[in-house]
């Protein structure tokens, strides 16, 4: 009986860290465009979002979670 891991396999942390590389170019591109359109703060802090989204991918690659 084959025993089953909780860990990704090496196509699933390539996968995620480029995954968590887009999500940060969104995130920057993001920020530019809110900071080039003069944006409330609260827009700033929504944008926070997708970096911790491309952290969070990252992590799981990298610790294989």
């Amino acid at each position: 009986m084959a025993t089953v891991s909780a860990n990704i396999d090496d196509r699933g942390i390539v996968r995620r860290l480029r995954n968590s590389l887009y999500v940060f170019g969104v995130a920057l591109a993001l920020v530019a465009g809110l900071a080039a359109a003069d944006a409330s703060w609260a827009f700033f802090l929504i944008a926070a979002l997708p970096f911790w989204g491309a952290f969070s991918l990252a992590y799981q690659g990298l610790f294989k979670t």
